[in-house]
């Protein structure tokens, strides 16, 4: 079975598609530019991937609003550009809390990010992971093959 996850984010977005716990791709999109673009280069980037690799289910993580209404807004726009992306290509969809993630790769739902890291480097055995982002959207393929009781 092949899975995208996508750890969104309106600055770095980090995508990764693995067919159980190999590695397929993985990288860190850099957003930049005004909306227009940055939503666009999620779209151009979400398609190809989608074209190339065929996954049959996308995860993302779910929304997480602190206090900043205007990065709230911001961060939705990307979240619907993937969303539409997956949805045209008739994809399975599922979001994960932050917190779930956390617990179900280091059985802790407040876990650091360097944990998160570690865990994912060892889970993987991939160590090329250039970005929290990237090990975001690792353990968001881990925490959907094991909410699956795939693994």
């Amino acid at each position: 079975m092949v899975v995208m996850a996508i750890d969104p984010g309106y600055i770095k977005t980090g995508i990764a598609v693995c067919r159980y716990l190999d590695v397929l791709f993985l990288d860190t999109i850099h957003l930049k530019g005004e909306k227009l673009d940055r939503v666009g280069l999620v779209v151009n980037v979400v398609k190809s991937v989608v074209e190339r690799y065929k996954p049959q289910v996308t995860v993302m993580e779910r929304a997480f609003y602190g206090r900043n209404v205007d990065s709230a807004f911001k961060l939705s726009e990307v979240r619907g550009a993937i969303i539409g992306v997956v949805s045209l290509f008739g994809i399975d969809y599922k979001e994960y809390h932050p917190s779930e993630i956390k617990r179900m790769l280091t059985g802790n739902g407040r876990a650091s990010k360097d944990q998160i890291m570690w865990m994912v480097r060892r889970l993987f055995g991939y160590d090329s992971i250039n970005s929290e982002h990237e090990a975001d959207a690792l353990a968001l393929v881990y925490t959907y093959f094991v909410a699956e009781g795939i693994l």
